[in-house]
Order: structure tokens, then sequence, then C-alpha cells
């Protein structure tokens, strides 16, 4: 199911590149578990080996990944160590570009909403050294350099947010690539991934089970979020014994989801 969606969302964006109109959006849909990222991540190394054989496509292309709070880090590193042997995208963060306000072809800047939508943000307002998003934006477009706008999350406010509307309306990237397991709307180009074809390969389970075994007597006045991590800790060591005893000491090591 990854390689349909990832060659699905390769020519939507191929057609949305070739649209004069800007912000063309290319939803992903697909459920926590299915690999979002990663699926992401080979659609972009193949859209830049594509874009290059292909007669008549400007294979000159940067991207812009945006994810709320602190996501874009965790997806930074991620698409970094993906990216380690061949190199075809260079990651970059805002540090980056400190001195050098421009993205190059396959350049990928990582970033979060609050990064760039306040006011008072050096990366919106005048500065010494000329470094925000203005300038940014119109030096990549001096080059002939066509803009991939990636949103991680794209249900939260990236459509709502006064301020994330007005970086998206600032950018305005030649393709909007909108990644989430629930969106708030779906546009023409949608590639959709069913729950169901995830749990056939094995990647999620039918069905979690939460705080199993849990007793409210065993509280005693202590604050809920505390007791619930002190009896997940208690679970993961418990599992880590049994794993030890079966497969050998350190070979599996189970890890806490707190969502």
């Amino acid at each position: 199911f990854q390689e349909k969606a990832v060659d699905k969302l390769q020519e939507h964006i191929i057609e949305g590149l070739k649209d004069t109109r800007p912000q063309t959006k290319v939803l992903l849909e697909a459920p926590t578990g299915s690999g979002k990222t990663v699926m992401a991540a080979a659609l972009l190394e193949r859209l830049v080996d594509v874009l290059k054989m292909r007669p008549g496509l400007n294979d000159n292309i940067a991207f812009i990944w945006f994810a709320p709070n602190t996501l874009h880090i965790q997806s930074y590193d991620s698409l970094n160590r993906l990216y380690e042997d061949n190199r075809k995208i260079n990651c970059i963060n805002l540090d980056n570009l400190s001195t050098d306000p421009v993205l190059y072809q396959n350049d990928m800047l990582f970033a979060n909403w609050s990064s760039l939508n306040r006011e008072n943000n050096i990366w919106r307002r005048d500065n010494e050294t000329n470094t925000n998003l203005e300038s940014l934006i119109e030096n990549t477009r001096n080059n002939g350099t066509q803009i991939v706008l990636l949103i991680d999350e794209a249900h939260l406010s990236a459509f709502t947010g006064k301020q994330a509307i007005a970086v998206r309306n600032l950018i305005k990237a030649d393709v909007e690539v909108l990644i989430t397991a629930t969106p708030a709307h779906r546009p023409q180009r949608a590639v959709f991934v069913s729950r169901q074809e995830v749990i056939e390969q094995g990647l999620i389970k039918r069905a979690v089970r939460l705080n199993i075994g849990l007793n409210p007597d065993e509280q005693n006045g202590e604050h809920v979020h505390m007791h619930l991590l002190r009896k997940a800790f208690e679970k993961k060591q418990d599992l880590q014994q049994k794993y030890d005893e079966e497969l050998g000491e350190g070979v599996i090591n189970p890890l806490i989801l707190i969502q």
C-alpha cells in the first residue's frame, strides 16, 4: 500500500507543478502507524529523480516541511537519517539559513508554525541580516526554484490558524502536500490508505487494550497522570523481564507510548 500511495502522490504532485496556479493541494490520508513519514521520504526522493528524466518539467525544486509544536525536529532527524546515504535531499533548519536566506535545488527546510508565525519573530520581520521569510521566498523564486510545501498533521491549524494561513499565503508554494490521518477536508487530488490495508500488512493491530488491570483503588490520592505513568513503568519493567528471559538481555526494549 505504501508503494501504491507513493506512485499516486508523485503523479498528483507533477500535475500540480504543471498547473500555473499556486497552492495546488495534494492529500495523503493514512492512519497512524502506516508509515506516513516513510512514504513522504520515498516520495520526495523519487520525485527529484522523475523530474530530471521527464522532458518539459522543471527539476529545480525545493521543499519546506511544516509540523506543529516540535514534531518538525523529529521529522528532521528521521528524514536526515533516511537520506544519509545518497543525499538526494539536503535537510536543513532555520539556523542553517541565518546568513543565506535562500533554498537551493533539492533543499528541504524544516520548521514549525510558531517559528515563523509570530510577528515579533526574527523570521517575520526586517533585521540586520535580512533573514526573514519574505526574503527567503523571494531569493528562492529568483533562482527559478519551485516550492513544494509539506504539512504534517495538516488537520491541526494549517487551515484554521490565522498566522498559519498568513505564512502559507506568503510562501505561495506551487504544491501543498497535506499529511494527516484525519483531514478536515479532502482536495480533488487525494490518496487514501485504509486502516484495513495497514492491518493486513501487520503494521498496526486491529485494536488496542488500554490500561490493562488498572485499579482505581490503588491511586490513593496520587495525581492521575503520575499514577498512570507509574503503572506504565511497572508494566514496562515486567515486559522487559519477560523479553530478557525469552530472548536474551537487552534484545527488546519495550517503549511507553504517551498520546
